[in-house]
């Protein structure tokens, strides 16, 4: 089962995922966390530095990476922005 949380920031995908994903003993992929974690800076790093193209391929490619695993993931509403 893959479950995909979308929304915009703040509104907590991040404590309802971890709460679903417990209570469905899934495992918990927040796409803003492996992003920071790979590119070793901060969103607002990341944006200042690269753009916003470069983070919406991250998520991008994030997801791609991540949508075939059982898992509840958080993503921001920006996965769905075409360019």
């Amino acid at each position: 089962m893959r479950i995909v949380l979308v929304g915009f920031m703040a509104c907590g995908k991040t404590t309802v995922g971890d709460l679903l994903a417990k209570k469905l003993n899934k495992l918990q992929i927040d796409l803003d966390q492996a992003i920071v974690e790979r590119e070793k800076l901060t969103i607002p790093e990341i944006f200042a530095k690269f753009g916003e193209d470069h983070f919406r391929l991250c998520e991008h490619r994030d997801l791609l990476a991540n949508i075939g695993k059982d898992a509840v993931i958080m993503t921001g509403t920006g996965i769905c922005a075409i360019s």
